[in-house]
């Protein structure tokens, strides 16, 4: 994931009052809630025999490179 950048609505203020200890256990009640319907939706589609692709995270935003199985190089 790349970082917002500077000017987005969604980073902070460094001049602005921490947030309230409700506002946090409740954005992480969100996120959770969230997390778990992912999950859910995932297993799911698992049952009915899709398969999701595998999601990568890297400070560079690129997934990594592939292996060379399977591309004329064979296993000893």
């Amino acid at each position: 994931m790349e970082p917002p950048m500077p000017g987005h609505r969604y980073v902070n203020d460094p001049d602005s009052p921490p947030p309230p200890r409700e506002y946090i256990d409740q954005m992480l009640g969100v996120v959770a809630s969230l997390e778990g319907i992912v999950l859910r939706r995932e297993a799911q589609m698992s049952i009915m025999g899709f398969q999701m692709p595998p999601v990568y995270a890297s400070t560079r935003g690129r997934p990594p490179r592939p292996s060379q199985r399977g591309r004329g190089v064979r296993p000893t």
